[in-house]
């Protein structure tokens, strides 16, 4: 039997642009983004018991898990989406400098942002990072089975302030802030023919 030819499935860059786009807009139409990601910490100290506790206010834990679940393509360096390739690339092209300009500071937000929220947070010795938390709650709890990233998230939910729960829900946002900026520039580049996309990827 006659092997069959595969399929040519490399995307080029404009028509991974346009998928960004649209896994951007898929995003923002997410109840949990159009209720505004909120979520609020209170801190109280209990003079009678001498207890620091925290108090939260969250969005809805079914409505966050499906905003995880599109937004980790965004970060997973195997997914067609994943945003740290498609800053580059649209800087790569972008024939606009003044453009090419805002796009390279909203890559160092995206950068900056997985390495500070605003708040430094460190548990016994261990810096948490936002980007270091992101991935202990999407591996170690919502979607994989990492039991070593799922035992040390339980180990820092067992501290008495839920720091590790903080600083994910206070770095998605800044996060989310250069995700649409980049899926509007790209969106505005693409309608106005501002790539310059290479020979071998023309349609």
């Amino acid at each position: 039997m006659a092997k069959r030819r595969k399929k040519n499935t490399r995307l080029t860059t404009e028509q991974r642009f346009k998928a960004f786009v649209e896994r951007a807009l898929e995003l923002s139409k997410l109840r949990a983004i159009e209720d505004g990601l909120q979520s609020s910490y209170n801190l109280t100290w209990s003079a009678d018991s001498s207890e620091l506790r925290m108090t939260s206010r969250e969005p809805d834990e079914e409505d966050f898990r499906s905003f995880l679940l599109l937004f980790r393509q965004f970060i997973s360096d195997n997914e067609l989406v994943f945003a740290n390739r498609i800053f580059n690339d649209c800087i790569r092209f972008i024939r606009d400098d003044k453009l090419k300009e805002q796009v390279q500071k909203a890559r160092d937000a995206w950068r900056n942002a997985f390495c500070s929220s605003g708040i430094a947070m460190h548990v016994d010795g261990t810096e948490l990072t936002p980007e270091y938390v992101i991935d202990l709650w999407i591996n170690g709890h919502y979607f994989h089975n990492d039991a070593d990233k799922a035992a040390e998230l339980k180990e820092l939910l067992g501290q008495p302030l839920q720091f590790v729960r903080m600083q994910l829900m206070t770095a998605l946002p800044l996060l989310l802030n250069s995700l649409f900026y980049l899926s509007g520039v790209i969106g505005y580049g693409l309608k106005n023919g501002l790539f310059e996309f290479p020979d071998d990827e023309a349609h």
